[in-house]
């Protein structure tokens, strides 16, 4: 991979980094003069922007939220990426931000709907399924379980998304 010989971060280091707005280290790294890309191989130059078969459908779910490519290229890996308007991001214009209640006990009834909740905080972010969704009071429920995987506890914030809405 042609990045490799500049940034001596792994993928997911540098991916992560980025995603908590630490983007120095991108500046630092990168070459002084441009890539020309008639220098690659043809089989190199045929990557650029292109999806990797197996990120393919998580492109797919990304567009189905709301995200677009407008015709840049990931520094990192050479493939396309997708932005949006945050108010465009079904998923963010659809959430809740609920006040987090714990229940002590067992888990919830399984019966109650599945919701997707995600916690606040970008440094420790942690997602996971949970099974019921907001009170009419802006709280949610939690089984102990849930807040634990969550990284949560009682009155911390979440957003959560009920995943069988579709518009």
């Amino acid at each position: 991979m042609l990045g490799s010989h500049f940034f001596p971060l792994d993928f997911d280091e540098a991916d992560r980094l980025t995603g908590l707005g630490q983007k120095s280290f991108i500046g630092e790294l990168m070459p002084k003069f441009p890539i020309y890309t008639p220098f690659l191989s043809d089989e190199a130059r045929a990557c650029i922007g292109q999806v990797h078969r197996h990120t393919r459908p998580a492109l797919a779910m990304l567009k189905k939220e709301g995200l677009r490519w407008e015709g840049f290229i990931d520094i990192f890996d050479g493939g396309p990426t997708v932005e949006a308007y945050i108010d465009d991001v079904r998923g963010v214009r659809k959430s809740r931000r609920c006040r987090v209640e714990v229940h002590a006990g067992s888990e919830p009834p399984a019966a109650r709907p599945r919701w997707l909740a995600a916690s606040t905080d970008m440094a420790a972010f942690r997602a996971a399924w949970v099974a019921g969704g907001p009170n009419e009071d802006d709280t949610i429920t939690l089984s102990e379980q849930e807040a634990q995987r969550l990284g949560v506890v009682a009155g911390d914030s979440l957003r959560v998304l009920d995943t069988e809405e579709t518009s």
